[in-house]
């Protein structure tokens, strides 16, 4: 880049992760992110500009500036299994069985970002299941991880978490028993409970 006595700001290819090198006619000079003060020259984003009380460079300095740029970067997965899944319970071939969800990585680079994709997959794309029974047995708590087995219902061993839990009472003679309606969910769409405990 070359001065021209009145320009004090120029743009830059790519946002600049990290600086190499930047001198002014061969001598070094200080660059400091925009909003910050004391340096030579900042950088904001693609723009980079002179400090104000600097003189503007003539056509006879030349800017030589080595940086290392944020090229834009889209992480993608996918769960083709579950995609598979949700085909065949939509009853339409091909429709509905693809969910997508787009996230502004907020400055990841390309590893934080394939990992943050992965991340939705594990969280989001595995189908979960709900259960709903009534039964006499108390202690059983909301919150609590409740393992079922339900063969008719196709449920077998079946780690579930309880999410809320409905009391009734009916009478038999003089007396009364409690009857517990449970519900309990593997997650929303996490798999199974232990999923729960996943930090992203």
């Amino acid at each position: 880049m070359i001065g021209n006595s009145y320009a004090s700001s120029w743009p830059l290819a790519l946002p600049v992760d990290s600086i190499t090198t930047f001198q002014v006619n061969g001598q070094d000079k200080t660059v400091g992110l925009g909003g910050s003060s004391g340096f030579d020259f900042y950088i904001n984003g693609t723009v980079l500009s002179q400090d104000p009380a600097a003189p503007l460079l003539t056509d006879e300095q030349v800017i030589t500036i080595t940086y290392v740029g944020k090229k834009p970067y889209t992480a993608m997965r996918e769960n083709t299994d579950s995609q598979a899944l949700l085909a065949t319970y939509d009853g339409v071939p091909g429709g509905f069985s693809v969910y997508a969800m787009v996230e502004d990585g907020g400055g990841c680079d390309n590893v934080a970002a394939d990992a943050l994709a992965q991340a939705r997959i594990d969280q989001y794309s595995i189908l979960s299941r709900d259960w709903e029974f009534t039964t006499m047995r108390s202690g059983l708590a909301v919150g609590t991880i409740l393992t079922s087995f339900a063969p008719e219902y196709g449920l077998t061993d079946m780690d579930a978490l309880i999410t809320a839990i409905t009391t009734d009472y009916f009478m038999h003679g003089a007396l009364s028993s409690p009857m517990y309606d449970i519900q309990c969910s593997e997650g929303p769409a996490i798999g199974t409970w232990t999923r729960l405990f996943i930090t992203t």
